[in-house]
């Protein structure tokens, strides 16, 4: 039978754990991008896409609707590495590849109280050089490694991640092309 994406959403933040580390008892690297809270398609009702379970479960609209269904996906996959006891050995990078994109309403997100709006200019969001538009939230979690609640001001890129990934798996970068990004696992 053909299966919708709607039907494959319960089990699609599980399954590759499930596959991927079950298949043999070695190091993994899963990538789980998702589409949640980005503009969809000018015939989606408020530009956003929320499974049918979760539309309408929020007071923020169907933005909002997105945005929990993504934490569930993501707490399901949480929910996965403890199940298979492998948190500790496990660092989960979460990062947002942008800011709001404020030209689309409420469906393009809120830069919060990073917004320069009050200084006369309408986009600080996605594609701008404020706050809003070159700081995107992201985290790093590895139980025991990482202390909870822990915090840096440091300065870090989407470019950083394969020397930094590199480096904690004792992997060394190629050395034949420049490399971006730099070894951020100090940090």
């Amino acid at each position: 039978p053909r299966m919708t994406i709607m039907s494959c959403l319960p089990f699609f933040s599980t399954l590759p754990i499930y596959h991927t580390y079950t298949q043999k008892e070695e190091p993994f690297f899963l990538y789980v991008p998702f589409s949640h809270v980005h503009v969809t398609s000018p015939s989606q009702p408020e530009k956003q896409y929320a499974g049918c379970e979760w539309k309408q479960t929020t007071t923020r609209g169907a933005f909002g609707d997105a945005l929990a269904e993504a934490d569930s996906l993501i707490g399901n996959i949480m929910q996965t590495l403890q199940s298979l006891n492998v948190e500790e050995d496990t660092l989960v990078l979460f990062a947002s590849d942008n800011g709001p994109w404020l030209y689309e309403g409420l469906s393009g997100g809120s830069a919060g109280l990073l917004t320069g709006r009050f200084a006369g200019y309408w986009s600080t969001g996605k594609g701008s050089t404020w706050e809003g538009g070159i700081r995107s939230p992201s985290f790093a979690y590895w139980k025991g490694t990482i202390a909870p609640q822990s915090r840096t001001s440091e300065v870090v890129s989407s470019l950083d991640v394969l020397p930094t990934l590199s480096s904690i798996a004792g992997v060394p970068v190629p050395t034949d092309r420049p490399m971006d990004g730099k070894d951020m696992s100090d940090i």
